[in-house]
């Protein structure tokens, strides 16, 4: 009896029922809010891996804080799988503070240097004869992270490093 009570006094006092909701707080918490906002220099970022040796990609990366950050911390990484064969691009998390701090407003350099090994060349299929002049290419996405330590606040961006075979004409 008490359970039938329960389901039927929303519909009998509905005003009842909506009272005790909860609202939602109307600003989120401080370390919800991002903490600025990114930037890449470059449309697209190409970089020719022949697969004889480590390329090493200079990516041009910028960050605008919304906040004073005395000690600003950036991690960059990509995840593969298990199973991660030929063609295939792991970068564990990598983690280091910047040599400056952060002020509100202002664009900030952020260096990050990716090596490409061998391994992360293009694919190797055979083409036809009508394709000789075809260059193949693979893309990686690449995770990077700005973060706060005092207020938990962070931004994360994501770009895409495309590998050529070869240079294009």
């Amino acid at each position: 009896m008490l359970l039938l009570a329960g389901l039927a006094a929303p519909f009998a006092a509905p005003a009842t029922a909506l009272a005790a909701l909860h609202t939602p707080l109307k600003e989120p918490p401080p370390f919800v809010r991002p903490l600025g906002r990114w930037s890449i220099l470059v449309r697209k970022l190409e970089v020719v891996q022949d697969g004889t040796a480590n390329v090493d990609v200079d990516v041009p990366l910028q960050f605008k804080s919304t906040i004073d950050v005395s000690t600003p911390l950036v991690r960059y990484w990509r995840m593969c799988s298990r199973n991660a064969g030929q063609g295939s691009l792991c970068i564990p998390v990598t983690e280091f503070p910047l040599t400056s701090p952060l002020a509100v407003g202002a664009w900030t350099d952020v260096p990050i240097t990716i090596t490409l090994p061998p391994s992360a060349r293009p694919a190797q299929t055979r083409l036809s004869p009508l394709y000789a002049n075809t260059i193949r290419t693979a893309g990686y996405s690449i995770s990077c992270q700005m973060y706060d330590p005092d207020t938990g606040r962070r931004a994360t961006f994501a770009f895409v490093v495309t590998v050529l075979e070869r240079a294009r004409a």
